[in-house]
């Protein structure tokens, strides 16, 4: 506020902010914030604690979700983007989940189809073909039963993604990412670096209160394609019969993953 003496009176009299001067301080207002917006960023160790809070949530509120309504659920991760979904499976669905290369969106859908059709033709000409009884008498049989469960098996499956209040697309803060993922349904662990841009793993939940055991290893990008080995790292291992999510601190390869590697 500028004060302004009236020769004529010689009295002062005062007068509001000219817009020059307005535009000047909201300028250098402007010039401070972008200089210590940098200092109000998140810390790596501050945005993997969000990670591993959020994350864990997905995971009890997909256990959750499978068990309360009757229904297979999935947590998908998005192994380069860093984001995570739930889906669930259709109505009356309760089997296993498919084979992992077709539960995979690496893979095109063509050749999905051209797997399921050739595996198909090999089921029927299994179920054509005449066994004989191991009791050494003229009984013959054949395992057409086989040939059905494996055909329910894989009928193709419609997912519906999940979105409310606790289950809704989310991705990983800051420089946050997914490291690895093991699973029980597969014998390798599967790193993030080496994916396919749009490949997806999954850690499925089941109506009887059963889960894939399944690990995750996050930790910080350094770079798009190099991991920060001074920054936080954990490791999140979801419990196959309580749907709990424990947390290691560190990349570790769980029991379960030592003893795949060391049978393959």
């Amino acid at each position: 506020m500028g004060r302004v003496l009236n020769k004529k009176t010689n009295k002062v009299s005062s007068s509001g902010f000219t817009l020059i001067e307005i535009l000047m301080v909201l300028g250098v207002i402007g010039v401070l914030f972008s200089a210590i917006l940098p200092s109000l960023t998140l810390t790596s160790s501050s945005q993997m604690s969000i990670a591993l809070r959020d994350f864990s949530a997905a995971v009890r509120a997909s256990y959750d979700g499978a068990v309360l309504n009757g229904k297979v659920h999935r947590l998908v991760l998005g192994l380069k983007s860093g984001e995570y979904w739930t889906e669930a499976a259709p109505e009356g669905f309760a089997d296993r989940p498919p084979p992992p290369q077709w539960a995979d969106n690496s893979v095109s859908e063509n050749n999905k189809i051209e797997d399921r059709a050739k595996f198909l033709e090999q089921l029927e000409a299994l179920g054509k073909d005449p066994r004989k009884s191991t009791d050494h008498n003229d009984h013959t049989y054949v395992i057409r039963s086989i040939v059905y469960q494996q055909r329910n098996k894989l009928t193709p499956l419609k997912w519906f993604e999940v979105d409310d209040s606790l289950l809704f697309k989310r991705k990983l803060p800051g420089d946050v990412g997914f490291v690895s993922v093991a699973s029980q349904m597969r014998p390798e662990k599967i790193e993030s670096l080496k994916a396919e841009p749009k490949q997806t793993e999954m850690i499925y939940f089941f109506p009887s209160g059963e889960a894939i055991q399944t690990a995750v290893q996050l930790g910080i990008l350094k770079t798009p394609t190099e991991w920060d080995d001074k920054g936080p790292k954990f490791t999140i291992v979801v419990d196959p019969i309580s749907g709990r999510s424990d947390i290691l601190e560190g990349l570790e390869d769980v029991e379960f993953v030592k003893s795949q590697q060391s049978s393959f």
